[in-house]
Order: C-alpha cells, then sequence, then structure tokens
C-alpha cells in the first residue's frame, strides 16, 4: 500500500483495473483503504483456514511481487531524485 500511494503521488498509474474504478468513483484515498482491507482478509483468510503448503506458497508469491514492484519503481524514483 504504501509503494502504491508513492507512486500515485509521483503521478504513476495503478495498473489493477478493479482498482482504477476505484480511484476513478471514490478517490485514491478509499482505494488506499480497499486494497489495504483485500490484503488483509485474504491474509487473515489463508492464515486460518489454509494448509501450510499454501501459507509458503503465498509468502514466496508476496516476496516476489515486491521484489517485482520495487524493481519496476526504482528507476523511475532514481531519475526524479537526480532531478530535484
Amino acid at each position: 500500500m504504501a509503494i502504491t500511494w508513492l507512486c500515485l503521488s509521483r503521478g504513476m498509474y495503478e495498473g489493477n483495473p478493479f482498482l482504477k474504478m476505484v480511484i476513478a468513483t471514490d478517490g485514491v484515498g478509499f482505494m488506499l483503504v480497499v486494497k489495504m482491507s483485500l490484503a488483509l482478509l485474504i491474509g487473515l483468510l489463508v492464515w486460518r483456514r489454509g494448509p501450510p503448503r499454501m501459507k509458503s506458497a503465498l509468502n514466496l508469491g508476496i516476496a516476489l511481487v515486491l521484489i517485482v514492484t520495487c524493481s519496476l519503481v526504482w528507476r523511475p524514483f532514481w531519475s526524479l531524485a537526480l532531478l530535484q
């Protein structure tokens, strides 16, 4: 959520079509609440009901998403920092 907020504040856009629709109708603040709520809900459901193998896969998936996201936004933020 923090990376999303930072990217949106720097002029980037949300790639998820559902969250784009939420931004268009209710604004960025509400979209951040929706995004965090969905992440917490999915995490809670997997933690309570998921088998250990699913939990391991989810942890690996989240780590990969974080690495890819950071690698994609690193270059634009680096160039913005040099311009200031």
